[in-house]
């Protein structure tokens, strides 16, 4: 598994994700949020926090696409990085 995209109000979903970062080195993780705060949102395993598409229309569906991608590409990055700081 390479990457999780999980919904951020699911209770205990932090934790969860410790867990599942420490059995799978490596994993990424997007935390979707249904609609925008009024305040900051602090979500320390997630490598990204993304607020959900209002519409999925074709241009929704194309952004989220360039997200994981972006997203997949920065974590295979900083693994290489650590792999290379590790030698």
């Amino acid at each position: 598994m390479d990457l999780v995209i999980i919904s951020a109000d699911i209770p205990d979903a932090n934790s969860f994700l410790t867990e599942l970062r420490q059995a799978q080195c490596g994993l990424a993780v997007v935390a979707v949020l249904d609609k925008p705060a009024g305040e900051s949102f602090i979500f320390p395993n997630a490598d990204l926090v993304e607020y959900k598409p209002v519409d999925l229309d074709d241009d929704a569906r194309k952004d989220w696409v360039e997200t994981v991608g972006t997203v997949l590409m920065a974590n295979e990055v900083a693994q290489l990085q650590r792999a290379f700081i590790r030698q």
